[in-house]
């Protein structure tokens, strides 16, 4: 990716997403709506904190649009609450790497696989942070940076913007620790913490009124069973990053780029956290 793309502004990202919309086709027995999301689409804030010193911000900037994308469009099947989890599954990957493509990021489907994979949805007991470790070779020093990453961003109690600055210290930390290889993911990631709980805590409820106008739904807690009340929007964002890195394992393993694998992992991770809560 050249530096001129790496730092698109977030408006003109909206409008790459929302006219990509309009290009849906149907496809594992979705039904489309033409019911608009005009208030949504005006209001929506895709744009992440200011970090000059992070240079994979950028990443978590495309995060958000491609999550947006990829909500958007699903948004506009009227049956997709009816359709097979396979189904569902197939179409947030389908619709996640298409974003990716348009804006030159090319991740194949082992990374949207990956990313969902590692998220909890109803029905499913899902792995660690550890658990995707095991997967790949990574050291156990920067699984601890990752899984600190989740932890804070999880923590609804830690405002946004203390969550900033804890992460930019992390990175600090991490760049005089930490192998470039590593480094790379961690600093990737810690740009979609930053940007993904922004982007949910500007923009969830409204989502949750574009999926159906229900005030309360039951998601899940982060076993993926016991019930919590309202979304925690922040739990979301903290999925968004093991999938991130779940997504970043696959692709180191298949020898595609783990900045494509970490968006693209973190991208359809966010995608099924949310559809996961709203629908399944």
């Amino acid at each position: 990716m050249t530096r001129t793309s790496q730092k698109r502004s977030a408006s003109l990202l909206a409008a790459l997403a929302l006219a990509a919309a309009s290009a849906m086709s149907c496809d594992n027995g979705a039904t489309l709506s033409h019911a608009g999301s005009a208030r949504l689409e005006e209001t929506v804030a895709l744009a992440g904190p200011n970090n000059p010193g992070n240079p994979y911000a950028w990443v978590g900037v495309q995060h958000n649009a491609a999550v947006h994308f990829a909500l958007s469009e699903l948004s506009q099947i009227r049956n997709l609450r009816d359709l097979p989890e396979a189904a569902v599954l197939n179409l947030i990957a389908s619709r996640t790497l298409r974003y990716l493509a348009t804006q030159g990021i090319t991740a194949g489907p082992e990374v949207a696989q990956a990313g969902m994979a590692v998220v909890p949805v109803p029905r499913r007991i899902s792995p660690s942070v550890l658990d995707v470790v095991a997967q790949g070779d990574v050291s156990s020093e920067a699984a601890w940076y990752v899984n600190q990453i989740v932890a804070w961003t999880q923590d609804d109690g830690i405002p946004l913007p203390d969550l900033y600055v804890r992460l930019a210290a992390l990175e600090n930390e991490a760049s005089s620790r930490l192998s470039p290889s590593e480094l790379e993911i961690v600093l990737a990631l810690s740009a979609v913490a930053a940007s993904s709980a922004t982007y949910w805590e500007q923009n969830g409820d409204a989502w949750v009124e574009q999926y159906g106008g229900r005030e309360w739904v039951e998601p899940l807690s982060t076993d993926g069973f016991t019930a919590m009340g309202r979304i925690n929007w922040r739990m979301v964002a903290g999925h968004d990053v093991l999938g991130g890195f779940s997504g970043a394992i696959a692709a180191a393993a298949t020898g595609a780029g783990v900045i494509p694998g970490a968006l693209g992992g973190a991208a359809c991770g966010s995608t099924i956290s949310v559809l996961g809560q709203l629908l399944m």
